[in-house]
């Protein structure tokens, strides 16, 4: 089910206090409304009462998807410093949910899912994305790295990350958006055919594919140094 309560949340631009829906968790085979409202970036996405502003709520919540074979734990932006120990984290929530300790049931659904940890809304979007749109996200994730390689777009920065924003059968585009301001750079459309030069069978690709391999499956992984894991 997806679970949500219902907290005192204060204005990030007036500080005004008012009730405000928190997922914890979404179930999007039985919510997809909620799925189609993080696709849109309108989840938990409010207008204060006081001044006006709109504001969204960083995500803390798991995100569950039988029928597009998708499970995340999505956290905070300023979080992906601590991305090994949320990877973690999220791995042994999975095994305890769809893994190694859930009961048999369970374990035949967790075998269907892709199990992944992600950053803000801007990365849960693009993973629920490619899930609806059946596209590897680890090959998404190269290409990104061959466009960066190239010099086709400007490097990573700690403000902003390279994001699919959409997908067709030609083409791919791209954006930097900054997760923390909800806003995004300028847009770039490249072929959809380089996903075949990066892909599963691409002995060039394989070592990095391997470096980009466990639940946080995301460029910044390369880029960003981890706080320790836990254990």
């Amino acid at each position: 089910m997806s679970i949500f309560e219902v907290l005192e949340v204060a204005c990030p631009a007036c500080g005004l206090e008012q009730p405000f829906s928190v997922l914890h968790s979404v179930n999007a085979d039985r919510r997809p409304d909620l799925r189609e409202a993080i696709l849109q970036g309108e989840l938990q996405a409010e207008t204060c009462g006081g001044c006006g502003a709109a504001f969204q709520l960083d995500p803390t919540l798991t995100y569950f998807d039988a029928t597009h074979g998708l499970w995340v734990v999505a956290r905070p932006w300023a979080e992906r410093v601590e991305w090994a120990a949320e990877e973690e984290r999220a791995r042994a929530a999975f095994h305890l949910s769809f893994g190694r300790e859930a009961p048999p049931s369970a374990q035949a659904i967790g075998r269907k899912l892709r199990a992944r940890v992600t950053f803000g809304w801007a990365a849960l979007r693009e993973k629920v994305a490619l899930a609806v749109a059946g596209v590897d996200d680890t090959s998404i994730e190269l290409v990104k790295l061959a466009l960066l390689r190239d010099g086709a777009v400007d490097g990573v920065s700690d403000d902003a990350t390279l994001r699919l924003v959409a997908l067709d059968a030609e083409s791919l585009t791209f954006q930097f958006v900054n997760d923390a301001t909800a806003t995004g750079g300028d847009i770039f459309t490249v072929p959809r055919a380089l996903l075949d030069a990066v892909g599963a069978d691409s002995p060039e690709w394989a070592p990095l594919r391997a470096e980009l391999g466990g639940l946080y499956v995301d460029v910044d992984r390369l880029f960003v140094e981890p706080t320790a894991a836990v254990g």
